[in-house]
């Protein structure tokens, strides 16, 4: 196996309600020539109680 040295951006939206609670998530995955903002205006469009990560 080759090993691939490489950065992780990414961009978060936190979840709108008490931090004690638990939080389900959604990965946001662009394509090729796009970037981790690209996909992260969606964010608005999605339940507040979502933890969002745009790569």
């Amino acid at each position: 196996m080759e090993t691939i040295a490489t950065t992780l951006y990414h961009r978060t939206a936190l979840p709108h309600s008490p931090a004690g609670d638990r939080h389900p998530a959604i990965i946001f995955l662009h394509g090729r020539g796009a970037d981790e903002n690209d996909l992260f205006g969606l964010a608005p469009y999605f339940d507040p109680r979502l933890f969002i990560i745009s790569v």
